[in-house]
């Protein structure tokens, strides 16, 4: 289950870099951040520890961050749709910003999502310091 959480973001970055139109940028956040949200309920309800290898360790209180962390994601991808929208008809902002902010909020998550799923404190450590980098 852990691999499939990781990759919901990865999903969100790939579909994001291979769009051509803002709106398609939006979908793949979207679609990573709904794929998270399914993910993290689903292993937020089942009662046992997941693990995968020596890296990666999911419990209760991991599944708790996992679950704020994709509940936010969702939110801000619905709400980041309409947002860029008026901004790209006010002329504001371009194309190439609203893919590089999806982008970038999908590797953001994907960090956060290591942090609440790692075993290791120096991985969580390198973890944490990826959400700070742009």
């Amino acid at each position: 289950m852990i691999p499939l959480l990781l990759l919901a973001p990865v999903a969100g970055v790939i579909l994001s870099l291979l769009s051509r139109a803002p709106w398609q940028a939006a979908l793949g956040t979207a679609v990573g951040a709904a794929g998270l949200l399914t993910g993290a309920v689903i292993q937020g309800m089942s009662p046992r520890v997941a693990a995968w290898g020596d890296l990666l360790r999911l419990d209760e209180l991991g599944s708790y961050f996992l679950l704020i962390v994709a509940g936010v994601h969702f939110l801000c991808s619905v709400y980041a749709y309409g947002y860029f929208r008026r901004e790209l008809e006010g002329g504001h902002i371009g194309p190439a910003k609203v893919r590089k902010y999806h982008v970038w909020t999908n590797l953001f998550v994907l960090s956060m999502v290591a942090v609440a799923c790692t075993k290791k404190l120096a991985m969580q450590r390198i973890a944490v310091e990826n959400t700070t980098l742009k």
